[in-house]
Formats: structure tokens, C-alpha cells, sequence
């Protein structure tokens, strides 16, 4: 699967470590590179789902917008694309749900 970005500084805070180090808490930066990882690996969404990080679609973001636990609070949202039986994941944002 192919991974891509929002943002230039999201795409760095996600795959650099010294800019994830300083934009994320210590407890978050083992999870986020394992959820990136997983993207990279997984041919499907259903992969995911089947694997670590409880992933789950959310209701009312739109079509094809899951999340992924980090830490107690934190999720890495992403939406998928699908098309012509290739899957994109755009990394939309790392939130604080509480």
C-alpha cells in the first residue's frame, strides 16, 4: 500500500525521527512507526483491521477514513483510496480524541 501525506509537516513528523521526537509525546513514537509500517506492508484495508493498532472506520469524515490507537488518547487518522485494486492511505492527521 501506498502511504502519502497531507502535509509536508506531517509527512516529516511521521518519518523523521527527530521531528517526531519533538512534535509527539515518548509513549507515541514505538506505535506511530509500527502503524506506518503496517500501511506500508498491508495490500488491504482488511489487513490492517486484522492486525495491531485497532483500526476503525469513523462515522461522519466521510468515505473510506479510519483510525488507528497510538496511546490511550491519541489516533493517526487516515483515509483510504481504493482504485483499480490499489490502495492509497493519505494520513490526514494525529489527534488527541479526549
Amino acid at each position: 500500500m501506498m502511504v502519502t501525506y497531507d502535509t509536508k509537516h506531517l509527512a516529516s513528523t511521521c518519518t523523521v525521527d527527530r521531528e517526531m521526537r519533538k512534535a509527539y509525546p515518548a509513549n507515541m513514537l514505538k506505535p506511530l512507526k509500527l502503524r506506518i509500517k503496517e500501511m506500508e506492508s498491508a495490500s488491504t484495508i482488511r489487513d490492517l483491521q486484522e492486525g495491531l493498532g485497532k483500526w476503525h472506520p469513523l462515522t461522519g469524515r466521510g468515505a473510506g477514513v479510519y483510525a488507528a490507537s497510538l496511546s490511550a488518547n491519541y489516533r493517526l487518522i487516515v483515509q483510504f483510496d481504493e482504485r483499480d485494486g490499489a490502495v492509497t492511505a493519505n494520513v490526514r492527521s494525529i489527534e488527541d480524541y479526549h
